[in-house]
């Protein structure tokens, strides 16, 4: 009997040991990469992370990382809740301002800015701008050469007094006109009210641009 107990214990034993060397990672991987953002969130709503009367900076910033979850964001969470984020550059946190910065210091360097105004009406404008360079995420190990998408952008959204959803507000609507990103350096502010908009190094002769805000909107300025 001992012996029929040992044999059986062996044989799951070896069964065990062969499914574990069958065994693959798969890992969760629900992600959105910038290029993914960029193409969607023109009218996508959000919503307000947390469950504070009066939200700060990193609360809005926990809804953006909420609804666009990818391993930028959250290194940049990681770093918010007070923990080491390796690969994270840059990182600025001013609640005081309203303020966040952060780049993914990586072989492609991604970055992230966003702020907040206070409209005379009583609600609040949250603006994201993303910037840098990222592999496709559709190329496959068999690709020559990996492509590279670039991407930049700058987003608006209305939070309305005492509400926790975010209604998507185009540059457009927010300016009254239309802006290609990708020709231009996008600088958030951290002090004072105004966005700047500087030529990127491919495209140096579109010209600077302030946006200047007027407590609803911006109004554009030519530098």
């Amino acid at each position: 009997m001992k012996r029929l107990v040992f044999a059986l214990a062996l044989t799951v034993m070896a069964a065990s040991l062969t499914q574990a060397q069958d065994e693959v990672y798969n890992f969760a991987d629900n992600t959105l990469s910038f290029y993914k953002i960029e193409q969607q969130w023109h009218n996508q709503n959000l919503y307000t992370g947390g469950e504070s009367e009066k939200p700060a900076i990193d609360d809005y910033f926990w809804g953006l990382a909420q609804a666009y979850p990818n391993e930028f964001f959250n290194m940049v969470v990681t770093r918010m809740l007070g923990k080491e984020a390796i690969g994270l550059g840059d990182y600025v946190l001013d609640v005081r301002n309203g303020y966040i910065n952060a780049r993914l210091m990586a072989e492609l360097e991604l970055r992230v800015q966003m702020c907040y105004w206070r409209c005379t009406n009583g609600n609040v404008l949250v603006g994201v701008s993303l910037s840098g360079d990222e592999y496709d995420p559709t190329a496959t190990d068999e690709d020559d050469d990996r492509l590279v998408n670039n991407v930049n952008d700058l987003m608006f959204f209305e939070v309305k007094k005492g509400e926790a959803v975010w209604w998507p507000r185009t540059p457009k609507v927010m300016t009254g006109r239309d802006f290609n990103f990708h020709d231009y350096n996008v600088e958030l502010p951290r002090m004072g009210k105004d966005i700047t908009l500087s030529p990127s190094d491919d495209d140096p002769n579109e010209g600077n641009f302030l946006l200047k805000w007027n407590g609803s909107r911006f109004t554009v300025v030519r530098k």
